[in-house]
């Protein structure tokens, strides 16, 4: 490996050079940040949505064959997902 006499511009550089390497670095921070988020706010629909379709089997026992113990896990789970969804976004905050 060579050793060069002046330091390259890196991402783990930008607290010392100002200009266009810290503003990338920003711009990728905030697009993560906005990534994140959606992802978050994906799986928290997915697990809301399999909460009311376990609610509904229970109640009516159309989408999977009314199992109580299937229906019970799925919303255990969905609401599992929800809650780690939603302290998610408040640390993302």
């Amino acid at each position: 490996m060579q050793r060069y006499w002046y330091p390259l511009p890196t991402l783990t550089y930008t607290h010392r050079v100002p200009g266009v390497w810290a503003n990338l670095e920003l711009q990728r921070e905030v697009q993560m940040a906005s990534k994140a988020r959606n992802i978050v706010f994906g799986s928290i629909g997915v697990a809301g949505f399999m909460v009311i379709a376990s609610i509904l089997d229970m109640v009516v026992g159309m989408p999977f064959g009314s199992q109580m113990v299937l229906d019970i896990m799925f919303i255990l789970a969905g609401a599992l997902t929800i809650y780690m969804g939603i302290s998610c976004l408040k640390e993302i905050r």
